[in-house]
Order: structure tokens, then sequence, then C-alpha cells
């Protein structure tokens, strides 16, 4: 690196040198993002159907925790089908049921500032829900690829997600019953 520097300056001066320099930085740079990269873990979609329940992890729940999944159950259950005792027997099997609960908590307070903001009909709150879903898991911009809106509109959508906050990946472990 040094002899091709020294010889740019020496024909071209400081111009050619610093040229140069600057390509050679940036192909450095270049190696190292890419290096690092492949140290990051990589996420991919599956579907949902190709999940399977993982073990359950904790015997039960506090009383604070199940308070609180209580609370946004009930603003929930036009929605989400899923019973209270199933819930929180989904809650048990999380490695970390407390941001899992955070999770849920945000989904709840965007959905409730939804519904409050007019009238809304049942299937317009079945797509918001499903919107705050998909977008605890990724970000704006892959949940408005993914969207499939059939009574919402694309507005009313980034409304709904404004400040929503950083998605955070699932993180799946795999696991098998011997």
């Amino acid at each position: 690196m040094n002899n091709l520097v020294t010889a740019a300056l020496v024909l071209g001066g400081i111009g050619a040198a610093a040229t140069i320099l600057v390509i050679l930085i940036r192909r450095e740079l270049a190696k190292e993002v890419k290096r690092r990269m492949e140290l990051l873990p990589r996420h991919e979609r599956v579907l949902a159907s190709s999940l399977k329940l993982g073990p359950v992890r904790h015997a039960s729940l506090s009383e604070e925790q199940i308070r609180r999944i209580t609370q946004f159950k009930t603003i929930l259950d036009d929605v989400d089908p899923t019973s209270l005792e199933e819930t929180i027997k989904n809650f048990c099997r999380d490695m970390n049921p407390d941001r899992e609960i955070e999770i849920w908590e945000n989904i709840t307070k965007h959905f409730g500032k939804f519904v409050r903001s007019g009238a809304r009909t049942t299937e317009q709150k079945k797509e918001a829900f499903m919107a705050l879903l998909v977008r605890s898991g990724c970000s704006d911009e892959q949940m408005l690829a993914q969207l499939q809106l059939k009574y919402l509109t694309r507005n009313e959508i980034e409304m709904l997600i404004a400040d929503f906050g950083e998605a955070k990946p699932v993180e799946v472990v795999e696991w098998r019953n011997s």
C-alpha cells in the first residue's frame, strides 16, 4: 500500500496520492463490512403453519405477568381468538416472557389508539391487529411490503405503526422430542 501511495505522490502529486489512498481505504472498509455481516445472525422467513410449539420453559408465570396478559387480552378479545388460558400457556414457553409481554403491550397500545381514533368495522380491527403482529417482528418497510390491504388504506396503516419502535425478530430455537 505504501509503495502505491508513494508512487502516486511522486508521479501525480498530493491529489493523486489522496485518491489512491481513498480507493485503498474503501476496499479495506468494504472487506471489513463484509466480514462483519457474515458474523451477524441470519433471519429467514418461514410459514407460521410450519412452526411447532417449543417446550414449556416456565412452570408458571408471576401474578404480575398474568395481570398484564389479562389486561391486553381483554382489549384484543375481538381480534385475537386465542383464549386467556392458552395465551398464558404460550407465554410459559417463551424464553423471556417479560420481553414478549412488552411486545404485546406495545401492540395493544397501538391497537387501542387505532380503535379510539374512529368508528371501526370488525374487518378493519382484524386487519389492523394483523399489521401490528407483523410489524412486531420486522421493519415498517418489510411490513408494508407483506400486507395485502383490503379494509384499511396504506395511510391508515402508516398512522397505526407510527412510533411503533424497534422490531425484534422472533428467535426460533430448534428442539425435538426424544
